[in-house]
């Protein structure tokens, strides 16, 4: 699927997928939670500490072997679902 536009919809669809997944690994209620933990002040240590914990459990619930190129992709798809949501 690499390689394939934002709005192909296969894409939409395994993003849809790989988001609800991540939400419900993490406990969460929706996608602006998890943007919202990203969006917090790094200067605050409570704060760090909070992104930190959710990097960590999810490094620990899923290992995905993409290439470099493939990573690449998934962030700009990411990054365009986020423009449009």
């Amino acid at each position: 699927m690499s390689g394939k536009p934002a709005d192909d919809p296969q894409v939409e669809a395994m993003l849809e997928h790989f988001l609800n997944y991540l939400l419900e690994k993490l406990d969460l209620q929706s996608y602006q939670e998890l943007e919202q933990i990203f969006k917090m002040d790094l200067g605050q240590k409570e704060n760090q500490e909070k992104i930190d914990q959710y990097l960590e459990e999810m490094d620990k619930l899923f290992y995905i072997p993409l290439t470099t190129k493939e990573e690449a992709w998934l962030g700009y798809i990411i990054e365009q679902y986020n423009r449009e949501g």
